[in-house]
Order: C-alpha cells, then structure tokens, then sequence
C-alpha cells in the first residue's frame, strides 16, 4: 500500500508514503530510495518536509552508506530556486532550508559528512544569527503553539497575614498588568488552605468577596488541613442570603468533589441551600 502512495501523482498521498516509510516494518531501502527520488521542492518547501524530516530521524542508520550520500548531496543541493518569485531574497530561503535539516541532523547525532559540515559552517558564517529549530518544529514552516494561561504569582502574597490576604490581593490586583496573572487564582491553586484562611477572616468581618469565593471553590488542589472541608462547608452555611446565588453553581461543584468527606449535619442542609438557590436562579430565567 506504502509502495501505492509512493507512485501517486498527489503530493498529499506521496506524503502518507513518506510517513510510512519511517514504520521499521517497513523495509528501509523503500524509505531510502523515495528521499533520493522525490521531487526536490517537497524535500523542503511543501509541508511533506514534516515527514521528511521524521523519516530521516526515524530510519537514518537503516539506510546504506551509499544511499545516504545520495540524499545527503540532494540535501546539499537544496530547494529549487525555481520554486522562488524572482524578487524573492532566494539565496537566503535556499540557505535557511539547507541549514535547518542539516542542523537538525546534526542535533540528532548523525554524521553528515565533510562536505555537508563544510557547507553548515558557511552558512553560519553568513548568518549568524540563525539558530537550529526545536526539534518538535523540524520541517515545519509554520508553527503555532496556541493561548496558553496566565497563571497568577502566589509569592506575592508570601509573608501576608491572613487576615489581609484578601485586602492584598484585591490592591495587587488593581495594580497588574494583563499579563501578570491574578495572584489570589495562583494562592487558590497553590495554597486553598491559606486562601480559606483569609476568606473566614473577611466573613467574620461580615465581608463577602463571591470572585474570590469563586476561585477558592473551583480549585481542584488538595488540601493539607484536614478540616478544611468542614470549614468551607460551614461558611457557604454563612453566607448572606440574598448574595448566596452568585456562588450557588460554584458551591454545587465543590459540594460534588467533597460531600463524602462532609457529615451529615453540614451536608444536607448546604445540600438543600444550593438546590434552593439554584431553583430559584433557574425559575427567574425561565419566567424570563
């Protein structure tokens, strides 16, 4: 089937062949022979260099010598610069795509040869600046890792009472840019015994802060008191009434991950507040 794809007139189908090649059930002259065969522009220009690259890290040693100075005189050679606009800086882009599989192989421990060492050196020598891709980014020419969370720095808080973690926190947060996270979230995630802590002083206060509550209740750290559970459980039991509803849907969710550690006097009357708080929210949208 590999052998099929391999004849294919499709670039895409001629992939799947380089992909299956690099499968050591797969005998390696096959995988050799389409490296020294395929079209030089999908070597290192179409998105089949991904497979090239992974066929070459993965069968490398399989190959003979002498189809390895094959391939390493195509790799040599480089792109066809009639791939390039006529405007384009083609020099460079022939440059950049020789010394990135070069480099990587290198990286990978193969040996490259005299020649292939010779040219890398060049290179370098004109561009200095260049340095090897991850190894996870080989032959890719686009490469995007996505959103990643901003997590907020718990040690700004280090040294703070208790009693004004709360306060602390909220002036920090008044303070910070976009992307320097939300402290109190990193103390929630890292601390929720400390974080505990600092809610009960607010309460005894008669200060209820729901955003901050909020966090506490979805952390999924496990808590180092063993009273903790309790703790909560008998503060939700506190809140006011008629702000109870901002926090009903988080208090279920924790209420879900910890009711087996609660006893029964605590349990079911928080049981009955959340379901009461929660009909009522419910019937509000639904008269809505």
């Amino acid at each position: 089937m590999a052998e099929h794809w391999r004849d294919s007139p499709f670039r895409l189908t001629r992939r799947l062949a380089l992909f299956s090649f690099a499968n050591s059930n797969v005998p390696a002259k096959l995988g050799a022979d389409m490296l020294i065969g395929l079209p030089s522009g999908e070597l290192f220009l179409t998105n089949s260099s991904v497979e090239v690259y992974r066929l070459i890290r993965a069968r490398w040693k399989d190959f003979s010598t002498r189809q390895q100075q094959k391939i390493l005189r195509r790799l040599r050679e480089g792109p066809p610069r009639s791939w390039y606009r006529e405007d384009a800086a083609i020099d460079q882009h022939i440059d950049r795509s020789r010394f990135d599989i070069l480099s990587d192989m290198t990286r990978d421990g193969f040996d490259i040869g005299s020649k292939a060492r010779k040219l890398l050196a060049d290179i370098h020598a004109r561009w200095p600046q260049w340095q090897p891709k991850p190894p996870e980014q080989a032959g890719f020419h686009i490469w995007f890792e996505g959103v990643r969370e901003i997590q907020g720095d718990p040690d700004k808080l280090r040294g703070v009472a208790d009693g004004e973690l709360v306060a602390e926190a909220r002036k920090i947060a008044a303070a910070a840019d976009f992307m320097d996270g939300d402290s109190w979230q990193g103390l929630c995630r890292n601390d929720p015994d400390r974080a505990l802590r600092g809610l009960a002083a607010e309460a005894a206060n008669g200060d209820w802060f729901p955003a901050y509550w909020e966090q506490l209740l979805c952390s999924l750290t496990a808590y180092a008191d063993a009273g903790t559970e309790l703790k909560i459980a008998q503060l939700l039991l506190q809140w006011p009434e008629d702000r109870f509803g901002r926090i009903a849907a988080e208090g279920s969710f924790w209420l879900h991950g910890h009711a087996k550690k609660l006893p029964d006097t605590v349990l079911w009357p928080l049981w009955d507040r959340i379901a009461d708080a929660t009909l009522i929210e419910s019937a509000g949208v639904h008269d809505a």
